[in-house]
Formats: C-alpha cells, sequence, structure tokens
C-alpha cells in the first residue's frame, strides 16, 4: 500500500504541536493566535489543545471557519463565560446542544425548562 503524500507545506492552521490540519479538529488560543489540536500525541499528558492551555495559562479558543460551528469563541449560552474548562454542554433535542458553565443557574430562563442539566457533561 502507499502512503498519503505529505503537504509541502502546511496551512496556517495546522497545530502548532503535531501539524494536525483538519478544521473540524482544530481550534484558535484566543490569546496566541496559534492553532492546536484535539488529538492527544505520544508523550504528551493531555491534547495539543488542552497541554497548551494549562501550559500557557489561557483559556480561551475559536474554532475554524470551516469547523460545522465556523468561526466563533466558545461561550456560555447565557453568561457569556468563554474559559473552557468551566464549559459543558447540554443536549437540548436529538441533535441540538447548548454550552453552558459550570453550575450556571438556568431557573429564569424560559427555554431551559426541557433541558436535564443531569446531563451536562464538561469539553475538557
Amino acid at each position: 500500500e502507499r502512503e498519503a503524500p505529505v503537504p509541502s507545506e502546511l496551512p496556517a492552521w495546522a497545530c502548532s504541536y503535531c501539524n494536525v490540519h483538519t478544521p473540524s479538529a482544530v481550534v484558535k488560543c484566543v490569546t496566541t493566535g496559534r492553532w492546536f489540536c484535539n488529538y492527544r500525541p505520544p508523550g504528551l499528558p493531555a491534547s495539543c489543545i488542552v497541554y497548551h492551555l494549562i501550559k500557557s495559562r489561557n483559556n480561551e479558543v475559536t474554532l475554524h471557519a470551516e469547523s460545522p460551528l465556523g468561526e466563533i469563541t466558545l461561550e456560555c449560552f447565557l453568561t457569556g463565560t468563554k474559559n473552557v474548562f468551566s464549559l459543558g454542554f447540554v443536549p437540548v433535542k436529538e441533535d441540538l446542544v447548548v454550552l453552558l458553565a459550570r453550575d450556571v443557574d438556568v431557573s429564569g430562563i424560559e427555554d431551559a425548562s426541557d433541558w436535564d442539566l443531569t446531563k451536562w457533561q464538561p469539553l475538557v
């Protein structure tokens, strides 16, 4: 079998640690502007992005423009919190989730009455 050709030049959004460059697998650190993936290569204690965020003491990321959600900075639907270490998601419909900060109060939100907060899962 033949191996897939390696591109001679990587795109600007290639992971700074391992060169993964699939748009749906990379995020940009808001503070440094560098791209990282969610893959955990051998030798790292966490995925490339988590390792970078912890090491650099940063906590905000932006998705790639070609990702399924487009170019957006991840944030809580209710509070606007952007710290990915505090964010999680709750399924609200079969094919829809809402990003919520940990321990957010949804009691006064009309649309939240059918959200099952026991299904909240952390992003990181």
